[in-house]
């Protein structure tokens, strides 16, 4: 994902596969962090894609965003089996 990031910089929209060993957390956590470190202003949607049958973690997902001030302004949704989040 980050290697991704480093060589479009300029990307406008990521979607990303959850892999069975990373929580949902980890990798919205990861992606977030590393957008804020390189001042990617032309990503906002971000899509992780889920196992259909993994829990609902929206609220975890929420606290987690907002206690480390990772974004100010967004949405965090899920449909069936992907989380989307977006921000302006």
């Amino acid at each position: 994902m980050f290697l991704i990031m480093n060589l479009f910089s300029r990307i406008k929209f990521i979607e990303l596969q959850q892999i069975s060993d990373y929580s949902v957390e980890l990798i919205i956590r990861g992606a977030l962090w590393k957008i804020q470190i390189t001042n990617n202003n032309h990503l906002k949607p971000l899509c992780v894609h889920v196992d259909e049958e993994s829990h609902d973690e929206l609220e975890k997902l929420q606290k987690m965003i907002n206690s480390e001030s990772l974004l100010e302004d967004y949405i965090i949704y899920r449909r069936h089996d992907k989380y989307y989040l977006k921000w302006k």
